[in-house]
């Protein structure tokens, strides 16, 4: 559900400031959908094997937990989600999202 203008896409690779065009061009994100009027494109993860790798083989590499443990947290959270526990989901997202380190410069 993240918009982009057709800026962010035209960017050389050595001067990108945005993972977004590497992203679509990747395939890990596709085009949903086009605003003609503000020229925003719709951004989203494709399918479910699409956004299972990049939660397994890319998400990992941005936090410090070991990667068994942050599939483990994905697994509970999903499960949480689905049971419509939204407490217990945003608890366990909270703490995820801790162990991401913080960057000044992103």
């Amino acid at each position: 559900g993240k918009t982009a203008a057709v800026e962010d896409f035209d960017a050389p690779t050595e001067t990108m400031s945005s993972i977004t065009p590497l992203l679509y061009q990747s395939g890990y994100i596709t085009i949903k959908g086009y605003d003609s009027e503000l020229g925003l494109y719709t951004l989203d993860i494709p399918n479910k094997e699409v956004r299972v790798g990049l939660m397994r083989s890319l998400l990992p590499y941005y936090v410090s937990t070991p990667t068994e443990k942050t599939n483990t947290m994905v697994a509970y959270l999903s499960r949480d989600i689905r049971n419509d526990d939204m407490d217990s989901a945003l608890r366990r997202l909270q703490t995820f999202l801790s162990t991401i380190p913080y960057c000044d410069n992103t």
